[in-house]
């Protein structure tokens, strides 16, 4: 067995639109998850905003497997 590669990915969301984009999250880790591509470990999401533009961002963080 492979050691598991882990991503940690930046997103810059729409304004007024990051509660739609978490469900997007959502969904993609758990298809992920269902192909066997990540592993069992816990998605990792953080949202906040940029410092510099004050701009919508969401962090994941996985483990592929």
């Amino acid at each position: 067995m492979t050691k598991p590669i882990t991503s940690v990915n930046r997103y810059h969301v729409v304004a007024g639109r990051v509660d739609e984009f978490m469900e997007i999250i959502d969904r993609h880790a758990a298809t992920l998850r269902e192909l066997e591509l990540i592993t069992s470990r816990e998605v990792d999401v953080f949202s906040g905003v940029e410092r510099d533009t004050g701009r919508p961002v969401v962090i994941a963080i996985f483990e592929w497997a």
